[in-house]
């Protein structure tokens, strides 16, 4: 609902209404209410408040439906392997892959390493190909949650791109099981 330099599709400045709609929001309630909206979560004591809720409330069993506890659990596993692709990155040039639609790219904050996030593992092939890299004589790629130290690459025919063999890799041996996470080091945009 904000200007967003990475993400121009996710808020209703650039799509929809073209307007600030969380902004019009809160300053329709300021000028017509009482309300204020500053207060410190310490102040509202919403951390307080969602622990107890979470785990010491009669109603904590059913706060949240035992299926998406399931998948919190889930997602924390998945994390657990794979956090280094999310926590403390920042878009990279390319968010989408500019071949394979199925790979999503975060850089780390020191941009040392470019992650290439895979949604759906190829079935009918052992390569992976990624359009976006730019590869270089000291390029590795490692998977994140996999026992290899590296993995065999190639550059991808053109003038950029790179083509990663998995054929090594035993796809029920890994400790993830959705969407897998590349680790592209001396990489260029």
């Amino acid at each position: 609902m904000w200007p967003s330099t990475f993400s121009f599709n996710w808020n209703s400045m650039h799509v929809g209404p073209k307007r600030d709609l969380l902004g019009d929001l809160a300053a329709a309630i300021r000028n017509r209410t009482d309300i204020v909206f500053e207060a410190r979560d310490t102040y509202w004591n919403s951390t307080q408040f969602l622990a107890w809720l979470y785990n010491d409330s009669p109603v904590k069993d059913t706060v949240i439906p035992p299926i998406f506890q399931e998948r919190l659990r889930q997602m924390g596993s998945w994390l657990q392997v794979n956090g280094e692709a999310i926590y403390a990155t920042k878009p990279w040039k390319y968010q989408n892959d500019t071949i394979n639609s199925n790979v999503w790219y975060t850089l780390s904050k020191d941009s040392k390493f470019v992650y290439a996030l895979l949604l759906i593992w190829p079935k009918d092939t052992t390569e992976i190909t990624l359009g976006a890299p730019l590869s270089s004589s000291r390029t590795v790629v490692t998977l994140l949650g996999s026992n290899a130290d590296s993995l065999p690459w190639h550059v991808a025919s053109g003038d950029r791109g790179i083509v990663i063999d998995v054929s090594k890799i035993r796809l029920h041996s890994l400790q993830s099981g959705w969407t897998w996470a590349f680790k592209l080091e001396n990489i260029s945009a």
